[in-house]
């Protein structure tokens, strides 16, 4: 599974790609933060009206936490091919499986 499978939400929080505008603006509640939306060509765009491009995944695999445009708290939102449909249980449980065996090789460190 590519960087594209979850959008707006850790795979932590669970819960299906429909629930992610829900999570974001939780997360905008619960933080002053800055929400950096990926687009088709893994280009983000910031809340504070920036652009910012990683060579390879996102603001949180770079070890970006904040933003370096406004010092806001990030919030990722990832895009999502539409072609793709909901995650079940099961592709969650997949997901976090396998982030769990490369944390433990220390594959994205």
């Amino acid at each position: 599974m590519g960087s594209n499978f979850w959008r707006g939400q850790t795979a932590q929080q669970g819960g299906k790609m429909s629930d992610c505008n829900e999570t974001i603006q939780q997360m905008k509640a619960d933080y002053d933060s800055c929400v950096w939306t990926e687009d088709e060509d893994a280009t983000w765009d910031t809340e504070c009206g920036n652009k910012h491009m990683f060579f390879a995944d996102g603001p949180f695999a770079n070890h970006h936490k904040f933003c370096p445009y406004c010092g806001k708290r990030i919030v990722e939102d990832r895009y999502c091919d539409p072609t793709l449909a909901d995650p079940t249980v099961e592709d969650m449980a997949e997901y976090r499986a396998d982030r769990a065996a490369d944390e433990q090789c220390g594959v994205g460190e």
